[in-house]
């Protein structure tokens, strides 16, 4: 999926294997330790509590799998020049699995508009 098929914004779904007897508390926390990455441009940051069978729900697509999701992730830094996150919701569903929304703000690569999408 590239930034333009993914015109409403990347709702993110993570199974992430260290996280299954956790309270939410501390899950929540791995997921704003995940978006401060982003907002560095950390990929290893991101990927850090990412399981090798993590499932990324673009809407668009569904990226499945470590290494996908880290080839979709380093694409999608590479289409912005300017590139910010904000963390709008974070529910731990229980087995693993975290949901969370994402609003991101950015400038693609030779433009001068912004894009806003949640």
């Amino acid at each position: 999926m590239t930034p333009i098929q993914a015109e409403a914004g990347p709702q993110w779904a993570r199974r992430v294997s260290n996280l299954r007897p956790l309270a939410c508390e501390v899950c929540e926390e791995l997921v704003r330790k995940q978006v401060e990455a982003l907002n560095r441009g950390d990929l290893d940051g991101v990927m850090s509590s990412v399981a090798e069978d993590g499932v990324l729900d673009g809407r668009a697509d569904l990226i499945e799998g470590r290494a996908a999701i880290r080839g979709f992730i380093d694409e999608w830094f590479g289409a912005y020049e300017e590139l910010d996150y904000e963390l709008e919701e974070v529910s731990h569903l229980g087995g693993g699995v975290v949901f969370t929304v994402v609003i991101q703000d950015g400038r693609l690569v030779g433009s001068d508009g912004r894009v806003r999408q949640r």
